[in-house]
């Protein structure tokens, strides 16, 4: 066989595959006959697989200063601590109680310290807010979750669900948008989006109490699941529908700030713009619909088109790459001139 015949991975899918081996191979080993007469060493074997070596490699995965790895660790420990209680026959699961009553605590005490730390950055947020002429609030956000946590998926995840309770919590006290820049342009007021999360919001309210009965007799767990995650969807709408309302896209220090509700949070520099136009009856091939962002559930009436594929973070701090954004602008022409004249652009582009 020739000397690079063989699969070659990349580290992180490397460290996926072994761990994934790890769990399966525990499991099997329980289930077998090898596991009965040396359950003393085997169960031993096992906690340390997910309190210790998972954990290990999901640290060395990370690639994260040694501060935030171990930060990180600690609820990986805590899951592979669940995950063995569960996995083991109760007769052996006294062996690994006192280990609990190590974790546990442990466990509570990092979870006050991120409450108390997410609670810093929102009120440092509400602080921005009332401010209206220091940025937005989300900006603050994101800002403090990557200084804290750096730039990651977990980071990204913090971001959104940070700005997801401060929409909802926070926001109300904010009687109006306070742009940035004169140049500020609306995307809520003839998008038909606040009708459109009443109807999600009816549906889901309505229909979920019935799915809720009927799969409460057959799993209560899955009839909880089923309907804590309607409530979410509900708060999730009306979280989008609050920032779309206070914090408008902006064209302003030569910059263009998309802030598309949740949906969509980037800045574009005029290098970066190639051109923005009218749309009416929107129509991309399948190849442009990888690399474009389109609205759910309104008609677009801008498209943006850039000069290549740039990172823009999308709903739940994905990070899409893309050279076209479609848009819905309450006063489409009026964003139009003003792009081309800021940024410069050249208006027979399309």
């Amino acid at each position: 066989m020739p000397r690079n015949s063989w699969p070659r991975f990349s580290p992180k899918i490397t460290l996926l595959l072994l761990a994934s081996a790890i769990i399966l191979f525990d499991l099997i080993l329980i289930q077998s006959s090898l596991y009965e007469p040396n359950r003393s060493a085997l169960s031993t074997a096992i906690t340390l697989d997910f309190m210790l070596v998972l954990p290990l490699l999901l640290v060395l995965l990370g690639k994260r200063p040694l501060r935030r790895s171990i930060t990180m660790s600690i609820p990986m420990i805590l899951l592979g601590y669940i995950a063995v209680y569960l996995m083991l026959p109760p007769s052996d699961r006294t062996g690994i109680a006192p280990i609990g009553k190590i974790i546990i605590p442990l466990e509570l005490a990092l979870l006050t310290l991120q409450a108390y730390r997410f609670g810093r950055i929102l009120l440092r947020a509400r602080h921005v807010g009332r401010e209206g002429n220091s940025g937005s609030p989300l900006d603050s956000i994101r800002q403090d979750i990557q200084s804290a946590f750096g730039t990651t998926f977990v980071s990204a995840m913090l971001t959104h669900e940070l700005s997801v309770f401060y929409s909802l919590v926070f926001s109300w006290t904010k009687a109006s948008p306070t742009p940035l820049d004169p140049t500020a342009f609306s995307t809520h007021r003839h998008s038909g989006r606040l009708v459109l999360v009443l109807i999600f919001s009816k549906l889901l309210l309505l229909e979920g109490v019935a799915l809720h009965f009927l799969l409460h007799q057959f799993s209560p767990i899955l009839a909880w699941i089923t309907s804590l995650s309607n409530l979410y969807l509900i708060l999730l709408m009306v979280a989008d529908y609050r920032a779309m309302r206070l914090y408008p896209i902006q064209v302003a220090q030569q910059e263009l700030r998309i802030q598309y509700g949740l949906q969509l949070v980037g800045r574009i520099k005029p290098d970066e713009l190639l051109s923005v136009s009218h749309i009416s009856n929107l129509e991309l091939s399948p190849e442009e619909k990888r690399s474009a962002f389109v609205p759910s559930g309104t008609d677009s009436n801008v498209m943006l088109i850039l000069t290549q594929k740039i990172p823009i973070t999308g709903m739940f701090g994905r990070i899409l790459h893309l050279d076209r954004i479609c848009l819905h602008v309450d006063e489409p022409d009026a964003f139009i001139t003003t792009c081309r004249s800021e940024l410069q652009l050249d208006s027979t582009a399309h």
